[in-house]
């Protein structure tokens, strides 16, 4: 189903221009002025309007051959109507029409006004580049165009994806149209200059993936106005309180083996390690049984594991050889999962590839000792009184958010901390 492109040996290739799949040779300066010339289309649509075009696009995506990919479901659902107008409306200061006209939003002497930024360029990671098009997507919503420089190993998908807008025409926006807004492009990462010349044409510069990845962007020249929105790279992890487990145990079984396996963990926001507040001793052990099933189940039904190189191989199976002496592990006859029991205190080293700890807790307050702004997401299976007691004190040093069991990997606004939304516009004050 994907298209595969041929001869990128020299890694300096636009995938994606003028709405089109395309395979050639570019340079910066050509790219940046055809988008930046695409600017006034969108800045012509109603948010409305844009609203109504990615409304068709989710439906469209639902009722193809798309709508059975897991994967998807999060971004489908996101940019719903409803969905997508309550997440502009919370990012809007309560009146998202501030993207088309001057709105009062409640300033005793001023009046304000969203502009798009301009040129958004994005540095999509290798891990999940799928994620990807949620800023992709958010920039047009915020009438931005976007130069998109695509990971080697996920362009293939990406590209596919954009392509289908090219499905969707509404009353107003023609899918055609609108992915002119875009150029998605392969460059060499030790293609120093290019990577400059990127930087330097950005209003904001979007980095997705690892603490190397980052840092490589971030080190490069930009103009003093360009705005930095930084994604990764982070660590996620999850607590079960014992009176849900009691309550709810294998409901959450289920749900978190869904969070363990979406992404192989290789997401942000997926789990590594799982503290379960012991009533009993034994009760954490006995979810990691369960919690080895319920993943055997997804891996062979719902989201089948594919193939991993030699060395994470190897490196599960020593994983695996390492804790028969220090807990217990549970695991596929083969390298598709592993869930390993250990009473070890503190956060376990992330190995991906569907590898989960579990591990007992006395107190959940202590889960506030390990955190810092590298992590991202904790799962909370906790009563209502238990949010409340604890999330304040867990939250204080780090994590940006704590959802539900089956939720963890899903896309919100905010992520990271931060609205997107918001990061990706100009606000212009106006006297009353």
């Amino acid at each position: 189903m994907w298209r595969q492109f041929k001869n990128l040996r020299t890694m300096k290739k636009v995938l994606f221009l003028g709405g089109k799949i395309v395979d050639r040779d570019f340079s910066v300066p050509d790219v940046v002025k055809y988008l930046r010339e695409q600017s006034q289309y969108l800045h012509s649509l109603s948010i409305e309007e844009i609203i109504d075009f990615f409304n068709a696009l989710a439906i469209y995506w639902d009722n193809s051959e798309l709508g059975k990919k897991y994967f998807l479901r999060n971004l489908s659902d996101f940019f719903k109507k409803d969905s997508l107008k309550n997440k502009l409306t919370v990012s809007f200061r309560g009146n998202y029409s501030v993207l088309d006209k001057v709105v009062d939003i409640g300033d005793n002497n001023l009046l304000f006004h969203a502009q798009p930024r301009g040129l958004i360029v994005h540095w999509l990671a290798g891990n999940v580049p799928i994620l990807g098009l949620f800023s992709i997507f958010i920039a047009l919503v915020t009438k931005n165009v976007s130069l998109v420089k695509a990971s080697p190993k996920g362009y293939n998908d990406l590209v596919f994806l954009l392509n289908t807008l090219s499905n969707i025409k509404t009353d107003r926006v023609d899918g055609k149209i609108i992915l002119k807004s875009i150029a998605v492009i392969l460059v060499d990462n030790e293609d120093r200059d290019t990577h400059q010349e990127l930087s330097l044409n950005a209003d904001v510069r979007i980095a997705w993936g690892g603490i190397e990845a980052v840092n490589s962007i971030v080190s490069l020249r930009k103009s003093i106005f360009c705005e930095d929105v930084i994604f990764g790279p982070k660590y996620s992890y999850a607590v079960i309180d014992k009176e849900s487990l009691e309550k709810d145990g294998e409901k959450l079984v289920q749900k978190f083996a869904i969070d363990v396996s979406v992404f192989d963990q290789y997401a942000c926001s997926s789990p590594h390690t799982l503290f379960i507040e012991e009533k009993e001793k034994g009760n954490a052990e006995d979810f990691a049984k369960k919690l080895a099933k319920q993943l055997d189940i997804i891996n062979s039904k719902l989201l089948p594991k594919g193939e991993i190189d030699s060395v994470k191989a190897l490196e599960i199976v020593g994983l695996r050889a390492e804790y028969e002496f220090k807990g217990k592990v549970f695991s596929s006859s083969g390298t598709e999962w592993t869930v390993v029991y250990t009473e070890e205190k503190g956060l376990a080293k992330g190995c991906f590839s569907r590898v989960i700890f579990v591990k007992p807790v006395e107190d959940i307050r202590q889960l506030g000792n390990f955190n810092n702004r590298q992590k991202q997401t904790l799962g909370v299976a906790l009563t209502e009184e238990n949010r409340e007691k604890y999330l304040d004190i867990i939250t204080i040093k780090g994590i940006d958010r704590c959802p539900k069991f089956g939720y963890m990997t899903f896309y919100e606004s905010p992520w990271d901390g931060l609205f997107l939304f918001d990061r990706l516009v100009r606000w212009i004050s106006i006297h009353k």
